[in-house]
C-alpha cells in the first residue's frame, strides 16, 4: 500500500514537472499575450502532497456571463481542506478582473468534489485555478 502511495505521489510530481517545462518552452509567434492552455491548474506543492489531483477546468457562457467548474480528487483514504482562485483570462490573455474570491473546500477521504465560480463577463475565453493550503 505504501509502495503505491509513492508511486502515485512519484506520477504526480512527473506530471507536474512536465506541465512546468512544457510552459517554460512553449512559444507564441502572434502579437498576443500568451495564455499557456495547458497551464489551467497551479497547485502548491502542500496540494500535490495532501493527495490532492485537478480535472482540467470546464468553461460555459450563460446569461449573466461564464461559469467555470474544476473537478477535485482526493487520493488519500482522509478529508483534506483545501482553498482556491480562479483567475479569469479573455482571448488575448488579459487578464478580466475581478479575480475570483478565495475559496475553502474540503474534499471527503477517496472522494471527488467539483468546484466553481462565476463572472459576470461573456468575454472570458480562458480560466486559471490557483490551488493552496
Amino acid at each position: 500500500m505504501i509502495k503505491q502511495g509513492k508511486s502515485l505521489f512519484s506520477l504526480l510530481v512527473i506530471l507536474f514537472m512536465t506541465t512546468l517545462v512544457t510552459g517554460c518552452l512553449s512559444s507564441n509567434a502572434d502579437n498576443k499575450l500568451y495564455f499557456n492552455r495547458h497551464q489551467a491548474i497551479v497547485m502548491e506543492p502542500s496540494v500535490l502532497a495532501a493527495g490532492i489531483v485537478a480535472g482540467r477546468p470546464a468553461i460555459t457562457q450563460h446569461a449573466n456571463g461564464t461559469r467555470a467548474t474544476v473537478m477535485l480528487s482526493n487520493t488519500q483514504s482522509y478529508p483534506v481542506s483545501i482553498r482556491y482562485r480562479f483567475y479569469w483570462y479573455n482571448e488575448q490573455g488579459l487578464e478580466v478582473s475581478p479575480a475570483g474570491r478565495v475559496n475553502d473546500v474540503t474534499i471527503l477521504g477517496d472522494g471527488d468534489t467539483e468546484i466553481s465560480a462565476d463572472i459576470p463577463d461573456k468575454t472570458i475565453s480562458y480560466v486559471r485555478v490557483y490551488l493552496f493550503i
